[in-house]
């Protein structure tokens, strides 16, 4: 029995490198949390966005899309969006975006390294008397086409 169970455990670490080798290399959004850091009703506030992404884009063409639920109303957007993006440990950093009448912010990040990534968007108003939002899209662009999105 014993002669079973060596063999057996090696072949379940061997099962566990090699899915968790797999994971790394996902192109696969895996979100970490959304959160504002200004909850009060009417109150602007900045968007927190952290996630996971398995890939690295290091070519300068990667650009972040975030499209904002119905419950944040084009209205609540100002005329100039900051956005910021941190990869890692690394400070945030200003990065261009822009944003569209659907909601959607377009954020030029050029570079994507596989792993931990952060954007801050704002400011931005909150709505009133509406105490949650729906779901927020994120989708990985590259040279302006989408390649994944967390649908």
């Amino acid at each position: 029995m014993r002669y079973f169970v060596f063999p057996f455990l090696a072949v379940c670490q061997i099962f566990k490198s090699i899915s968790l080798a797999l994971a790394q290399e996902s192109s696969i959004i895996e979100p970490i949390f959304i959160k504002n850091t200004n909850t009060e009703y009417g109150q602007t506030t900045f968007y927190l966005l952290k996630f996971f992404y398995g890939k690295s884009i290091v070519d300068g063409y990667a650009n972040i899309m975030v499209s904002f639920p119905q419950q944040i109303e084009l209205n609540y957007f100002p005329q100039y969006l900051e956005c910021l993006f941190k990869v890692g440990i690394t400070d945030h950093q200003t990065v261009n975006c822009e944003y569209n009448s659907q909601r959607e912010v377009y954020i030029n990040v050029k570079n994507i390294i596989q792993g931990e990534q952060s954007i801050a968007i704002g400011p931005i108003q909150n709505p009133n008397n509406i105490s949650g939002t729906a779901f927020f899209k994120l989708c990985i662009l590259y040279n302006d086409y989408p390649i994944v999105c967390n649908e």
